[in-house]
């Protein structure tokens, strides 16, 4: 019996050193991607937001005018779930972009681009933070508004990041479809 004891506190001994050196050698550029592989995930992501994103805006009317569409109350709910639904595509955007190890070509303006993720996310859940007390689309009109305010340079910033990585695929002759604006 105590040699089965032994054994195993061995085992858990040898486990626990192999646990704690693949950890170390976690944080080396070895599992970093290609450029090619990081271009392709990079890629795939920006497709999968621009679907969530669709996803989004799938329930709305496409016959009223934007005067008609925020005049009626009916509306109330769609729009609702736009303030509640961007934060979480960013979040996923962001925990997406987090999971990538960029090669070092690409490293500088990825952690840009991260960076800039997390301030977008922090200005959509900065302007939902009222939403659960909105009772009309004039109120959530008035939360658009000030919002305005943080998002727009929030968007711009990730904008011009994402571009700066666009700008490194192209240096290196790879062509990716992403949806980057440079809109101001």
């Amino acid at each position: 019996m105590r040699r089965h004891t032994t054994l195993i506190a061995m085992l858990a001994g040898a486990l626990a050193i192999f646990a704690v050196l693949a950890a170390g050698c976690g944080d080396d550029d070895s599992n970093a991607l290609t450029l090619e592989e990081y271009f392709s995930r990079f890629e795939a992501i920006d497709a999968g937001v621009d679907q969530e994103i669709e996803a989004l805006y799938a329930e709305f009317p496409d016959d009223e005018s934007d005067e008609e569409f925020f005049s009626n109350e009916e509306n109330f709910e769609l729009l609702k779930g736009l303030f509640t639904g961007f934060p979480v595509v960013v979040q996923g955007l962001v925990d997406d972009l987090g999971d990538l190890n960029p090669p070092s070509e690409v490293e500088d303006a990825h952690t840009e681009l991260l960076d800039a993720g997390r301030g977008l996310l922090q200005a959509f859940e900065n302007a939902s933070a009222g939403i659960d007390d909105a009772e009309t689309i004039a109120d959530l009109e008035a939360i658009n508004q000030g919002a305005e305010i943080e998002i727009a340079p929030a968007e711009q910033r990730f904008d011009a990041a994402c571009l700066a990585v666009v700008a490194v695929a192209e240096a290196n002759d790879i062509a990716i479809d992403v949806s980057c604006t440079d809109e101001g």
